[in-house]
């Protein structure tokens, strides 16, 4: 029941016309922030579990530099295994479904992961965050392709009488992913994934994904409050 809270991985994007993406240090450092702070109200939310936060801050530099470098490695391994997850586990194409993987949730971080597990956690839990914010020229653009297309729907539909009008996906689009990884072997033991929102650069849009994420959360028990009681 030990779970330790690894440096969450959060990156936000500039997104410019041509679909051309920039990253935001200002605004990644901002959804960092929102995002270590409605984790930890999570988790002090549970009974039966003893959390902490890893930092490498204390470290000797030489350490420091070892499982920063290790950290970012395991983050992106997680990124590529959390996109196996997603196309092979819960993809709408059955197509692209391994039913054995859905039988046997048999997904790996490695024992490379041991490292990282200060204070004898038995748990650690991996958080990779990403957002997209569009400036007005990318607007523009897929406002103009959504009314040519919407033109385009409706002269082909005048001989049948049907148009078809497109919804173009506009807006901010934030995505959160969360596994709960095995100290000592590195078995994904759960994971989840959702988005949406008004971004994780808002403190109440992270905070509402966040609680969404950690919605079946397998350690501890949701405290209640005395008005809930």
């Amino acid at each position: 029941k030990a779970l330790a809270l690894l440096p969450p991985r959060v990156q936000v994007f500039q997104v410019y016309a041509g679909g051309v993406r920039e990253k935001n240090e200002e605004g990644s450092a901002q959804a960092r922030k929102n995002l270590l702070k409605a984790i930890e109200a999570e988790m002090q939310a549970m009974s039966g579990l003893s959390f902490h936060r890893v930092s490498f801050e204390d470290l000797p530099e030489s350490e420091r530099t070892r499982l920063t470098n290790l950290l970012d490695d395991t983050h992106a391994l997680f990124e590529a295994v959390s996109m196996s997850i997603l196309l092979h586990t819960y993809h709408p194409d059955t197509e692209s479904i391994f039913e054995e993987k859905v039988t046997d949730f048999d997904y790996l971080l490695g024992k490379e992961v041991n490292p990282l597990a200060k204070e004898k956690a038995q748990g650690l839990l991996f958080i990779n965050g990403s957002d997209h914010v569009w400036t007005a020229g990318r607007w523009a653009e897929q406002a103009t392709s959504a009314f040519l297309g919407m033109v385009v729907n409706a002269a082909g539909g005048l001989a049948t009488g049907v148009a078809i009008v497109p919804i173009p996906a506009l807006g901010e689009g934030a995505s959160l992913s969360a596994a709960l990884v095995d100290s000592e072997s590195g078995a994904i033991l759960w994971y989840k994934q959702t988005g949406g929102g008004a971004g994780l650069r808002n403190a109440e849009s992270a905070a509402a994904l966040v609680k969404e994420l950690f919605k079946g959360f397998p350690l501890g028990e949701k405290k209640t409050t005395p008005e809930e009681r």
